[in-house]
Parts: C-alpha cells; structure tokens; sequence
C-alpha cells in the first residue's frame, strides 16, 4: 500500500468516496529505498503517471477544499501543532498531499521537506504550494488558529525539497547525515503491518531527529468493514503500542491520546501522539 497522505481528516466530502481514501494499493512492491531514492525539486521534468496524478487531484479535492467538517479528530491534531510543534527544519514523512495545511498552527518553522512513496501524491502538492489557493477549509482552520493567508503563502514559500521513499523501510543513505527538528507522520506508521514493523519505522525516524526535536504523529484505526476490504487490519495500534515503540526509539513521549471519528465508513478513530528526543545537554 502507499505510504501516501493521511487518510481521512476533517476537511472531507460530504458524500466519502469508497475508491478514494488517499492510498494506492501495493505502491511499495517493488521499491527499494536505495535504489529508487529520489530528491525532487523541479517537477517540469518528472515523468508521472497521469491515473495516480488524477487519483491524488480527486483526493484534495473531495477531502481538503470545501469548509472544514468537525469530529473527524483533526482539530486535535492541529491542536497539538500548535501546543507542540517547534521551530527550525521540518520533514513531513508520509506527506500526500496535505502538508500545508499541517503547516498553519506552525511558528517559526525555516525549511520543510515532504516525503512520500507515491510521486504523484508530491506532485499535487508542489502544484498546490505553488499556487495562491486558500481553499475554504485552509480559510477555516487559519481563522481557528488566528493566521492569516499570509502565514500559509509563507509556508509555500518554505517548501524546499520532495523526497520519494518508502517512510516504512530503512531510509536511504542520502539522508544519513540530515537531521530534523520536526518530524511528522500523519497516517503514514498506521500502514504497518505489525507491530514490529511500526516500532522499527519509528526507531528510523527517530534517529533523524535532531536532540530536543520532536516526533508528532497520528494513526488513523480502521474499521473491521475497511480492514476487510483493503486487507489492512491495523488493530494492533493503541497507546500501549506508541509507548513501547517510543521507549524502543528512544524517544520521551509528551502525549497520546485516542479522538472517536465521528460518520466515516472507513476509520473509527484517531491516535494523536507526540514524542521528544532528549537533548544533547
């Protein structure tokens, strides 16, 4: 399955599309991170696949352009950027297509890097962050937050480079020495298969966090008819299982709580978490 994009927060249509819930099945087979490692930042010459562009086009549009939709467990999440979320460099593992609008309770943030599996998923970001767009979700959630359009036109401009690999696997050797005071995954470490799999991707994560930065994250649970039918059951999660994985990442867990999603066929609820490398001193 791609590991693309956070599956279904509170921006979201008002009829759910079953076909349409930001994964693309199977995208992982196949990809080794070091070999198919690629840093992005021009996509003029980028070869894409014109169904996945269109895949991803159709998802920001059903999920983040009308007015915000409550009890989605987003605005726990928006909250615990804003509460959280510190300054400096910012790695968006698992991005899709939604990091911008992450970006808004953030103050002080210098760079952002985005990730993501699935090209095409960047793709419709960069075009997004390069455009002057506030659609009227974005318009709801910086009024909430007291931001301006000027403050998310600012995080566009942030925007530095997009990185494609497979945020579930060892990262590539590239980025052996980068170091992050931010590192969010919204949806990407719920695709594990099994616990192991989700400690060892936060383990990897973690090593690439800056001392003192932070890991702030969210796992979307899914419900037994969606498990059923994407053959994903991520019952696994729960706090316990952040908790263990954070000891086993060395990493200082500063919250985490579970959010009730309210009317959605595919995820019953959201498990918001943030987590602290200790610093150098």
């Amino acid at each position: 399955m791609s590991r693309s994009s956070d599956p279904s927060p509170g921006a979201g249509p008002s009829a759910l599309d079953a076909e349409v819930v930001g994964w693309i099945k199977d995208a992982a087979l196949g990809f080794d991170n070091q070999r198919h490692f690629r840093t992005i930042e021009d996509f003029s010459d980028v070869r894409l696949n014109p169904e996945n562009l269109e895949y991803f086009e159709t998802y920001r549009r059903l999920y983040y352009n009308d007015r915000f939709i409550p009890g989605q467990g987003t605005e726990a999440i928006l909250d615990q950027l804003s509460r959280l979320g510190t300054h400096g460099r910012w790695l968006d593992l698992g991005a899709g297509t939604t990091t911008l609008l992450w970006s808004i309770p953030l103050m002080e943030i210098h760079s952002i890097d985005c990730c993501d599996l699935v090209v095409e998923a960047l793709a419709v970001l960069a075009r997004f962050g390069a455009s002057e767009d506030v659609p009227p979700c974005y318009a709801d959630v910086l009024h909430a937050h007291g931001r301006t359009p000027e403050h998310l036109h600012a995080m566009r401009r942030k925007l530095r480079r997009f990185l494609v690999f497979d945020g579930l696997s060892a990262w590539p050797e590239e980025l052996a020495s980068d170091r992050f005071d931010l590192i969010t995954a919204f949806g990407v470490l719920s695709t594990a298969p099994d616990p192991e799999a989700y400690s060892t991707a936060l383990e990897a994560a973690a090593a690439h966090l800056a001392p003192g930065g932070r890991a702030i994250g969210a796992d979307w649970l899914r419900s037994v008819a969606f498990a059923e039918s994407d053959e994903h059951d991520n019952s696994y999660l729960g706090r316990a299982q952040v908790l263990t994985a954070a000891r086993r990442a060395g990493l200082r867990p500063l919250e985490c709580s579970r959010q009730p999603i309210v009317d959605d066929p595919h995820y019953d609820a959201v498990l918001c978490w943030a987590l602290e490398k200790p610093g150098s001193g």
